[in-house]
């Protein structure tokens, strides 16, 4: 009985040619969110400021991330328990690069656009100012991965300056990380 069971759950399974969502939309699943800014950041000279090994380079213990919530307070992006402190540092080919979340987690405090800002050290800060667009995936389209809703960046700016826009271009054309001069 346990064989003829199965047998029908795995002919029910593989009779299926497409899936479709609660939306009658067919074949996406999932959500992607990307609400991160990757950047490098170099000196007058060109020399990474993130790697440690570099004269000058900024201390990551010593870095802060805060988000301007709706009611004009500042939110420190510092979860000890669970280490999530708003950023990353990386290595890549091209050098070392900080993934810098820029919205809060914390849904109420949503804003768009949302201000984040980079605490380097004590005497330097930068503003990151960003956008967000939140859409239906396309399930013909590959670049959005069979997804039901994106929600991404869609322009961001630093310290006034346009670094990234158009999430799925950037991303689709393989674009390089921007790079800010400090």
């Amino acid at each position: 009985m346990k064989k003829i069971i199965y047998f029908l759950f795995v002919f029910i399974l593989i009779s299926c040619d497409k899936t479709v969502d609660r939306d009658n939309d067919d074949d996406c699943f999932g959500v992607l969110i990307d609400w991160d800014a990757r950047v490098l950041i170099k000196n007058s000279n060109g020399e990474d400021l993130l790697n440690p090994k570099t004269k000058g380079a900024y201390n990551r213990d010593s870095i802060q991330i805060y988000y301007l919530l709706k009611d004009g307070e500042l939110q420190l992006c510092r979860d000890t328990l669970n280490k999530q402190y708003g950023f990353r540092i990386m290595h890549c080919p091209e050098g070392y690069f900080i993934s810098v979340s820029l919205r809060s987690t914390r849904v109420k405090y949503f804003l768009d656009p949302q201000t984040t800002y980079i605490k380097w050290n004590s005497h330097d800060t930068d503003t990151i100012v960003t956008t967000f667009l939140s859409r239906k995936g396309d399930p013909k389209d590959p670049s959005d991965g069979g997804n039901c809703i994106i929600d991404t960046w869609d322009k961001v700016t630093y310290n006034g300056k346009v670094i990234l826009e158009n999430w799925k271009e950037t991303n689709r054309q393989r674009k390089p990380l921007p790079i800010v001069i400090k």
